[in-house]
């Protein structure tokens, strides 16, 4: 399993990752984190909101202008199945806009399954089937919360309604109360929820509730064909523990991007260091 250690100070985490045999660390949203040297930035770039509107906050949700992004080694494309391949080419033009030489992966999400709330506390295994033709209410507090429905639906759920909070939201029992209510108006089955949002629901409910398991797949290619294809899969989000061991860590992060990466490495002069 890959450890997941969460605080403000990140050197101190990246000393602790250090001390407990970490050879990788893996910085969560840290390309604007200057504290630590990095020998490799990865920027994601969602393609269902790819640019953040193209303005910076408040006006849109850049953090810095999108010509920052020459700093990055590698792109990944998230939610890359939720777009038109027409669509999908635009977003990779424009990177070719601001840095022709990166280097591109793509990457998407599918439904594991679902698990019901004690069950997902108690670790247990999750069923592709138990979601299939269920209704549910959505509940959740994520930054794009249609790519949650639309992973929802691909699994065979009927959507009744949803009700979404800002992301990172704090549950309160009113929440989890009115989201019932909402529910049985709707003619619910069951309440469903990210795994990012169940960790925060600590107030019991009386309809059953339920977590969306998804899995991750990155998908390399080279001279035009597809060469690997590694599923990742969370066991446990409120550990932040996952599905894979360091070697297919390796395997998914680094062994897929250096199929892409060599030959332009060897064709082209790395970018010098800003």
């Amino acid at each position: 399993h890959v450890p997941v250690l969460v605080g403000k100070d990140r050197n101190a985490s990246a000393e602790k990752a250090i001390a407990m045999g970490a050879d990788v660390l893996l910085l969560d949203d840290g390309f604007q984190y200057w504290r630590l040297n990095r020998d490799l930035d990865i920027v994601l770039i969602d393609c269902t909101n790819p640019f953040g509107a193209g303005h910076l906050l408040p006006r849109g949700l850049l953090r810095e202008p999108l010509d920052c992004m020459k700093r990055a080694d590698v792109f990944v494309l998230t939610k890359s199945d939720q777009v038109t391949e027409k669509e999908k080419q635009e977003i990779i033009r424009k990177i070719r806009e601001i840095y022709p030489k990166a280097p591109v992966v793509e990457s998407h999400h599918t439904p594991a399954g679902i698990i019901e709330y004690h069950a997902w506390k108690r670790k247990e295994e999750v069923s592709a089937e138990e979601g299939r033709g269920r209704k549910a209410f959505l509940l959740c507090g994520i930054g794009n919360p249609d790519s949650f429905t639309r992973t929802a639906e691909e699994l065979g759920i009927t959507v009744t309604g949803t009700m979404y909070f800002p992301d990172h939201h704090h549950y309160t029992v009113d929440d989890i109360r009115a989201a019932e209510r909402r529910a049985r108006e709707t003619g619910a089955e069951i309440l469903l929820t990210t795994e990012k949002d169940i960790v925060k629901i600590k107030e019991a409910s009386e309809i059953p509730l339920y977590a969306l398991k998804i899995e991750m797949k990155f998908t390399a290619y080279k001279c035009g064909f597809k060469v690997a294809e590694v599923p990742i899969i969370f066991v446990n989000r409120e550990l932040g523990v996952s599905k894979m061991s360091s070697g297919i860590f390796g395997e998914a992060v680094f062994g897929v991007l250096r199929l892409k990466m060599s030959s332009w490495f060897r064709k082209y002069p790395q970018k010098k260091k800003q």
